[in-house]
């Protein structure tokens, strides 16, 4: 799911690098505001509400293996940009092509893996 990554952290991770990849990673960072269907990227706030996100990175763990989702908003309290980040497991099953377990992931997380700002590559 990445090319040409970056290392951050502890080495446990690798992270979107726009300037090494030139956006190949697949987060379509046109604008956030970008019409989908009269909405934007969004994820759920505390109370289960929608609420306009940016994303910025997507970050690869090995162990557990996990892929995070790194995200702004503005924290309702403050109302400043805050970075949040969302992790959702990847589950290997014998036998199971890539493809199919990106589209389940993807079927399984599309909030936060929405096709219009994070494409599948």
């Amino acid at each position: 799911m990445s090319t040409n990554p970056s290392y951050m952290g502890s080495g446990l991770a690798q992270t979107y690098d726009p300037k090494s990849s030139k956006g190949k990673l697949g987060l379509n960072n046109t604008n956030s505001a970008t019409s989908l269907g009269g909405s934007s990227y969004a994820v759920p706030g505390v109370d289960g509400r929608l609420l306009p996100a940016v994303p910025i990175h997507l970050a690869l763990k090995f162990k557990p293996p996990t892929i995070a989702v790194v995200y702004t908003m503005k924290d309702p309290k403050s109302g400043r940009m805050k970075k949040y980040i969302h992790e959702i497991k990847i589950n290997f099953e014998s036998g199971q092509s890539v493809e199919r377990m990106c589209d389940e992931m993807i079927n399984r997380e599309t909030i936060y893996l929405n096709p219009m700002y994070i494409g599948k590559q």
